[in-house]
């Protein structure tokens, strides 16, 4: 796991430097109960164990900053790029994002700068989750 400010948080934005200082999940106007709190450049490996055949995520700059920030939110497996979400603005409205994972053993979660730097680059993965047998 890697992040550029601070850590991931779980069903939190990402705050500073404390692990768990975020606040709750906004993208736009819509809040999120559940998801990962990020900062670009970041990258989040998950092991799937080849059990997952999807991943489902509602993804956008925290409303936190405003209308700072832009980000690109991308899902990487087996060598490859299998979804992205092109730029995503701060007050923008959380774009969906669904990526097939079938038979993968690892995915990785990146999030980079939209192409003007890191300053407000809160990158939140609402409702993020993979469908998986049990």
């Amino acid at each position: 796991m890697r992040n550029g400010w601070g850590d991931p948080e779980i069903d939190r934005s990402n705050g500073e430097r404390a692990p768990d200082d975020g606040v709750p999940i906004q993208i736009g106007t819509a809040p999120f109960e559940h998801g990962i709190g990020a900062h670009a450049p970041s990258k989040i490996v998950v092991d799937l164990e080849g059990r997952c055949s999807l991943f489902l995520a509602d993804v956008g700059v925290d409303a936190e900053v405003g209308g700072a920030g832009s980000v690109v939110f991308e899902v990487w497996g087996g060598g490859e790029l299998i979804a992205t979400s092109g730029v995503v603005r701060g007050s923008q409205a959380a774009v969906p994002l669904a990526a097939d994972v079938e038979g993968l053993s690892l995915v990785t979660l990146v999030v980079t700068t939209g192409g003007d730097g890191p300053a407000n680059d809160h990158a939140d993965w609402g409702d993020a989750r993979f469908a998986c047998e049990s």
